[in-house]
């Protein structure tokens, strides 16, 4: 809850649906739980870390790709 804060994630119970409240108590506690409250790195470097992890696996390089803003 670092990251996005406690009332986004509240938010994101309170709109889903009733046959989505399990995915979404899946991804609130696997994603900003679990993962983000252990000990060890900070918040940038488990960024970069999920960024590359991402990257390797292939399929997101139109996401991944920087863009220059409109001119």
């Amino acid at each position: 809850m670092q990251i996005v804060g406690a009332d986004r994630v509240e938010a994101l119970h309170a709109n889903a649906p009733d046959d989505e409240q399990h995915i979404q108590r899946f991804l609130s506690s696997n994603c900003f739980g679990d993962h983000v409250s252990r000990a060890g790195l900070d918040v940038p470097t488990r960024e970069l870390l999920t960024f590359a992890m991402l990257a390797a696996l292939g399929g997101c390089e139109p996401s991944s790709k920087a863009t220059s803003p409109p001119t």
